[in-house]
């Protein structure tokens, strides 16, 4: 007798009720004709056969002679956890295709915004649970001075973790002293590559984080503030305005010594 609370979870995870059953029949009966199986599941040889080679194409079951018989047997159980991580994997790779489309359909991303100290460390939070690598562009100082201690702490965090990152900041005697500070530790300068724009440059209390999808645009004037904004077409063309900017601030590389 199959249980009905197995088949029940089988159909859950996505099987036919008589393809349920069927698994079941190849589980509990070793090396089962179709004859058996179909008896066993309550079905007809007929409809037997075609649930079979469903299952046979899945994984789930293989075939195989056995004193000149057909004989059934089914995948280990967890085969439907191969097939449940095969099936992610294939979802995962056409997700950025999908969420461009999502975009696209409708008009516009997904924002969302932050206030306070709390709200930046939510942010920063994020940043090193989701990123790989991140383009950073600022004045530097009063993204420092934020929350002080905690940002710096994050600093060391994100290079301990192994996150790739390129800043450009305005060259201002704090902010190349804090570099000078920051290339003496061997890991973030080793993670961390920096270049800088001359003080004249008018970047004030502001910056922006772009990594993955998502771009992160700061304001630390009289309160903190962060927009997060998860787009596509935007974070690539934040990506595309950093690297301009990137090859810009090559020539000021003196600036740093």
């Amino acid at each position: 007798m199959i249980d009905k609370n197995i088949t029940k979870k089988l159909k859950d995870y996505g099987l036919s009720e008589n393809e349920a059953k069927t698994y079941c029949s190849a589980l509990f009966i070793e090396d089962a004709t179709a004859d058996k199986i179909a008896k066993n599941s309550d079905l007809n040889r007929t409809t037997c056969y075609p649930i079979l080679e469903r299952l046979k194409e899945m994984g789930l079951i293989s075939q195989a002679k056995k004193k000149g018989k057909t004989v059934f047997r089914s995948a280990q159980p967890e085969k439907f956890l191969d097939l449940i991580d095969e099936k992610k994997q294939a979802i995962a790779e056409i997700i950025p295709l999908l969420r461009s489309h999502f975009e696209i359909s409708r008009g516009k991303p997904d924002v969302r915004f932050y206030e306070g100290i709390e709200g930046l460390k939510t942010v920063f939070s994020s940043i090193l649970s989701e990123a790989e690598e991140i383009l950073v562009f600022g004045e530097g100082e009063s993204f420092l001075k934020a929350i002080p201690g905690w940002t710096e702490n994050y600093v060391h965090k994100r290079a301990a973790q192994g996150i790739r990152t390129k800043i450009i900041l305005r060259a201002s005697p704090y902010v190349l002293d804090s570099i000078k500070k920051l290339q003496k530790n061997e890991q973030e300068k080793k993670m961390v590559k920096i270049r800088v724009l001359p003080e004249a440059y008018k970047i004030d209390c502001s910056s922006f984080d772009v990594y993955s999808n998502k771009v992160v645009l700061y304001s630390f004037q009289k309160q903190n503030n962060a927009v997060v904004i998860e787009s596509n077409i935007i974070s690539q063309l934040m990506k595309t305005v950093f690297n301009i900017l990137w090859e810009t601030s090559e020539k000021y590389e003196n600036l740093l010594k």
